[in-house]
């Protein structure tokens, strides 16, 4: 298992759209990734589009 602790991820923005809207399928990005980037524990970016 990789870990990925202290490494940054790019998330587009059906990722983002997803939490958000609390889509169920994706609802263990909320457990894992988004836990991390919340803690402070990974760093994340993401496109112009997104932040539109």
């Amino acid at each position: 298992m990789v870990s990925l602790l202290g490494h940054r991820a790019y998330l587009d923005a059906s990722t983002i759209i997803y939490a958000f809207e609390g889509i169920a399928k994706y609802a263990n990005l909320e457990e894992g990734l988004l836990d991390l980037l919340d803690g402070g524990s990974m760093t994340a970016v993401t496109s112009e589009l997104t932040l539109l």
